[in-house]
């Protein structure tokens, strides 16, 4: 980690302040602290021996909801500081109650465990420290560009219970401002991110809330990179005019679909790639259980953002040895890895390279291809794109890290 206290004087005293004021914890344990540390809560990072080499691997991820990448610590703080009364004071307790670190019986459910974590929001403060984190803990994590989705009326629902009248656009300049925090914290410590924002309607909360979503999405459209889609799955067509309006606005969709065992799940990956102008497919991990569907999303070359231990998870597989990836992989399927919610499940993105590498013996060339894929069908401008690959994610630049990492002999089983 590159030392900080030239950074920290170049931004002098007011940076500090500034700092100080914004981030519950001290200055120090976010800048100085070695990044890893920073993660109070991850077990899982103690367990995996060998992570370092997972996050030194560059990476690109598509697929993450700020509202899954609230810390437990900052759960708790922020509880704290709200004068929130939680079910329990036992810490042990309280992981069940606001994380899924093992298997549950249904998305549903997942989604519920999940949504018990928005108590905390309520004020446009915690949603800053949110977003803020979130980038702070992609970036400690390797990752080097992001594509957060979040829904504003989500935000907008959970701030109800503070009595507090806000509006999507408070909302979205709260989170704007903690991505922005964020990510030029990660530029002054020598570590970029690159950063692009999608707006996410929620299926279950209805035709209003989901045209208010669009509405608000076509409004700021230069504020946002692309359309998702997400929730539980229900009939997509239902909603083809508002991705209709979307689409003509020249906005890139991507739809959560698939992510059920149930044939509406698999039929909204036909229906997302041919009626409603997806270029991309939220996890899809259960394409596989249609010839005519799966034939389709490798023809059309529709990219799949995979999210193995989330779909365990939620009981989308059985468990990681019965996850279609490698078989998506070896047939020539467009696809990356991505975590999801990762806070919520306890993971970061690093710790599945190397349950992945474990599972399937997936190596770097795999994880690189992965990733330039996932850097090809990005959002991000166009004229981002090339700068990336050339430094982080092209062939070139896989042989030099290849060079770079081999002599520590980390690598020899990768």
């Amino acid at each position: 980690m590159h030392s900080v206290f030239a950074s920290l004087l170049l931004f002098a005293s007011l940076l500090v302040f500034v700092l100080e004021v914004l981030i519950p914890v001290p200055v120090a344990s976010i800048i100085i602290r070695n990044k890893m540390s920073e993660r109070i809560s991850l077990p899982n990072y103690n367990q995996e021996s060998g992570l370092a080499k997972w996050v030194a691997l560059p990476k690109v991820e598509l697929h993450c909801h700020l509202e899954g990448t609230l810390r437990f610590s900052t759960i708790l703080q922020e509880a704290k500081r709200h004068k929130i009364q939680l079910p329990s004071n036992d810490e042990a307790e309280l992981r069940k109650y606001f994380l899924v670190e093992e298997k549950v019986d249904s998305l549903a459910k997942f989604l519920q465990i999940v949504d018990r974590q928005l108590i905390i929001v309520q004020d446009f403060q915690t949603i800053v420290r949110m977003a803020r984190e979130a980038v702070i803990d992609r970036c400690m994590d390797g990752i080097k560009v992001v594509e957060l989705r979040y829904s504003p009326t989500g935000l907008q629902s959970a701030m109800k219970s503070s009595k507090i009248a806000v509006t999507l656009a408070e909302i979205h300049d709260a989170v704007q401002s903690g991505i922005n925090e964020g990510a030029k914290l990660c530029q002054a410590d020598g570590v970029p991110i690159y950063v692009g924002l999608l707006c996410t309607g929620i299926l279950a909360k209805g035709q209003t809330d989901m045209n208010n979503t669009a509405e608000f999405l076509l409004a700021n459209r230069g504020d946002f990179i692309g359309f998702d889609v997400a929730g539980a799955e229900e009939k997509l067509l239902d909603y083809k005019d508002i991705f209709d309006r979307v689409h003509e606005a020249g906005i890139k969709i991507t739809i959560h679909a698939g992510e059920l065992r149930t044939p509406q799940s698999v039929a909204n990956i036909r229906d997302a790639i041919k009626s409603l102008h997806a270029s991309r497919i939220g996890h899809g991990v259960n394409a596989i259980r249609d010839p005519e569907v799966y034939q389709l999303v490798k023809d059309s070359s529709t990219h799949l953002e995979l999210c193995p231990i989330s779909n365990v998870r939620t009981n989308a597989v059985d468990d990681i040895k019965t996850h279609p990836i490698k078989k998506y992989l070896d047939d020539s399927f467009n696809i990356s890895i991505s975590s999801d919610d990762p806070a919520a499940m306890d993971i970061t993105l690093s710790y599945q390279y190397g349950v992945l590498h474990r599972t399937f013996n997936f190596g770097l060339p795999d994880f690189f291809r992965m990733n330039r894929d996932a850097l090809s069908v990005s959002f991000i401008p166009m004229h981002l794109k090339k700068p990336l690959l050339e430094q982080y994610f092209s062939i070139e630049a896989e042989r030099r890290f290849s060079a770079k990492h081999e002599e520590s002999g980390q690598w020899a089983a990768a």
